[in-house]
């Protein structure tokens, strides 16, 4: 009974097994689903229009496994990133700033002085780890390529070094109106002294 009750436990176990195996061969990787891109618009480097926002909706739940995240999250440094093109094919990175063991993560750029997407933002292919991973339950590693988002043609960046604002104007573009009035009205007072200076000469003379 014995020999017999160990071989009986011995199959369960081996049937066990097999079953989690097949179950995790064929559960598939995560990848991106989705990305929801920031409402369009002129983003500049004056604050609260500075930040555009994008999520990342993924197929599963995924956890970012990153030695350094809850650092990351503090000053940005090792955790995934998402990459932007600027104009100039200038390559900056949106970072994550929250999400994980959740089936969407949120990435944020802020503007700096200086950068420019006149005709829209451009995304990169895919994430950059950055030595984190992000992952399933059982640890296979998401798909890092980027799918399923919509044009960036109308989120443009504006925060060109030198542009031109209230402040910087030149004096003369303000007070050139000013000036063209009171000429006219010098003009006017000029007339009209003439006029009146005819009229006495007339008096003196008759």
């Amino acid at each position: 009974m014995r020999s017999g009750f160990s071989w009986l436990a011995w199959c369960a176990c081996a049937l066990a097994v097999s079953a989690c195996g097949v179950v995790n061969a064929q559960m598939p990787m995560p990848s991106i689903a989705a990305v929801t891109l920031p409402s369009d618009g002129v983003y500049t480097a004056t604050p609260g229009r500075n930040v555009p926002r994008f999520a990342i909706d993924y197929t599963q739940v995924v956890t970012v496994n990153d030695p350094w995240y809850s650092k990351a999250l503090s000053d940005g440094s090792g955790t995934p990133t998402l990459p932007i093109e600027l104009d100039g094919g200038r390559i900056v990175q949106a970072r994550l700033s929250g999400g994980s063991i959740t089936r969407t993560l949120t990435f944020e750029y802020t503007i700096a002085s200086g950068d420019a997407a006149l005709h829209g933002i451009a995304l990169g292919a895919a994430l950059q780890m950055n030595g984190g991973t992000i992952t399933n339950g059982v640890g296979d590693n998401a798909i890092e390529t980027l799918s399923g988002h919509g044009s960036t043609a109308a989120i443009v960046v504006d925060a060109a070094a030198g542009s031109s604002s209230v402040a910087d104007t030149p004096l003369l573009s303000i007070r050139a109106p000013m000036l063209l009035a009171c000429e006219f009205a010098a003009v006017a007072v000029g007339a009209r002294l003439r006029w009146r200076s005819r009229d006495t000469a007339k008096t003196m003379r008759s």
